[in-house]
């Protein structure tokens, strides 16, 4: 039950940032991304041995998505020079 919740917040998570982010540009900022969202659960789960591995295992599979995301979409990565597209498998 607690892996559930754990992936309803990855895809809550997603689909709020996709409508104010391109995904491109979402997955470029994946590490950033996923440092804020692993803290933020943790200090919202907090409390509890079970809140504590919801919030762990929500960060591992936020970290698991984007890496995939990135792998098979691509991504577009902040440079000097502006925005740069990485190319992905599609």
């Amino acid at each position: 039950m607690t892996f559930v919740l754990a992936a309803v917040t990855v895809a809550a998570v997603l689909v709020t940032l996709n409508r104010v982010i391109k995904l491109k540009k979402l997955l470029g900022l994946a590490t950033l991304i996923d440092v804020l969202f692993s803290v933020l659960m943790l200090i919202v789960f907090a409390g509890t041995l079970g809140g504590t591995l919801v919030a762990i295992s929500a960060g591992l599979l936020m970290a698991v998505t984007l890496s995939v995301l990135r792998k098979i979409i691509g991504f577009e990565k902040l440079t000097f020079r502006g925005w740069q597209t990485v190319e992905g498998l599609v």
